[in-house]
């Protein structure tokens, strides 16, 4: 993953064991809740990874990469590459899981002149009925250190109607020439949760990233569920482009 110093929203993770009672296995539960939490911070995605693999957890990734001649993105929206990946770890309870969902934004259109005003979309969605999210989750985006104006990202609300987390995404502006604002050649964007399944059945975790590839627009509404994200913009000339992972076989990971 290319670098900056990532700016970082961590929610509480919270651990598993019996009220009133702390027994070692909690006690090592919590510390590696802790130190995947961090390794989420420092390093996003990779660092995930490296603490997985550190704990021994299995985890499996699925990537959807948005193709030019499957559907090109417009002049407007800047970049004309993306692809978003879905990670799915064991947990360190047999049935809990971590999600992480990370996007990948790089090449620039250079007559891409809409790019300020719009805002994006990343989530992890669910079927409610068989997986609930645990303690919130963590939020990263990573840029070159030297641009113009910063990028953000902020969750959306707690939680999906039909289940999920999502968060909105105010894109980094590199430099602005005659008015126009242009991207930096590349933006990273990861969002991390620790699932626990509900009933023993896996069900289908989708990840997404929906770009706004037209000139203006505001978010309106997100859903979630057993299914892609969905996101509703408003405002004039507003459309969506939607990469999408799909961990198809979660049993492995639950008991």
């Amino acid at each position: 993953m290319k670098r900056r110093a990532i700016l970082s929203a961590v929610g509480s993770l919270t651990t598993v064991g019996m009220v009133g009672t702390v027994t070692a296995q909690n006690r090592t539960e919590e510390r590696t809740r802790k130190s995947i939490k961090e390794a989420f911070k420092q390093e996003g995605p990779n660092g995930v990874k490296k603490e997985l693999e550190r704990h021994n957890l299995e985890y499996t990734e699925t990537t959807s990469t948005l193709k030019p001649e499957e559907e090109e993105l417009s002049t407007e929206a800047s970049y004309d590459e993306s692809d978003v990946t879905l990670m799915l770890a064991e947990g360190t309870s047999s049935d809990r899981v971590w999600a992480t969902v990370y996007t990948e934004l790089e090449g620039i259109d250079p007559f891409g002149d809409n790019y300020t005003g719009v805002e994006d979309a990343i989530g992890i969605s669910f079927n409610e009925d068989h997986w609930s999210s645990v303690g919130g989750g963590s939020l990263a985006i990573d840029y070159p250190s030297d641009v113009d104006e910063d990028g953000d990202i902020s969750w959306y609300s707690s939680s999906l109607e039909d289940g999920g987390l999502a968060a909105e995404v105010e894109l980094p502006i590199d430099y602005t020439i005659q008015s126009a604002d242009y991207p930096p050649d590349w933006t990273n964007l990861s969002l991390m949760t620790e699932l626990e399944n509900l009933d023993g059945v896996a069900g289908d975790i989708f990840g997404s990233y929906v770009h706004n590839g037209g000139d203006s627009g505001y978010i309106d509404s997100i859903s979630g569920g057993a299914g892609m994200m969905s996101v509703t913009l408003s405002g004039w000339g507003a459309t969506t482009i939607i990469d999408e992972a799909t961990v198809e076989d979660p049993e492995p990971y639950i008991e």
